[in-house]
């Protein structure tokens, strides 16, 4: 489900409809020839794979929930990077497209673990 949500946000941006920061949009040519769109396409990636490792029940303890979050902040950044690095070279795609990152998707990481099991403690009350 969430792999179909994510290219379904993906589908909207492409179509022109304002659902990016900002409330930007690409058209197909922009999103195609912009040097951030590949973290657009490492969301939907790491929907699919966060949500696989989920389902074989690799986000039971804390500890292998943070794993999974980290590993789908990789993937957005190494997709990204990728794609920043076609435009950029590599020495900016680290510098600007992964180095500053870092800090926020750590972070990001290990709230999303505690917001679920704050959530998943008041679904079972």
């Amino acid at each position: 489900m969430g792999c179909g949500v994510a290219a379904a946000y993906l589908a909207l941006a492409m179509a022109g409809f304002p659902v990016l920061a900002e409330w930007k949009s690409f058209g197909e040519p922009e999103f195609i020839e912009s040097a951030t769109s590949g973290y657009l396409i490492g969301f939907v990636a790491a929907a699919f794979i966060v949500g696989k490792l989920a389902e074989h029940g690799k986000t039971q303890s804390r500890a292998s929930a943070t794993v999974v979050a980290v590993v789908g902040h990789a993937v957005v950044l190494a997709i990204g990077a990728a794609w920043f690095a076609a435009f950029k070279g590599i020495a900016a795609a680290w510098d600007h497209g992964v180095l500053p990152l870092l800090p926020g998707a750590a972070l990001k990481s290990i709230l999303v673990v505690a917001l679920a099991r704050l959530v998943m403690h008041f679904a079972k009350a």
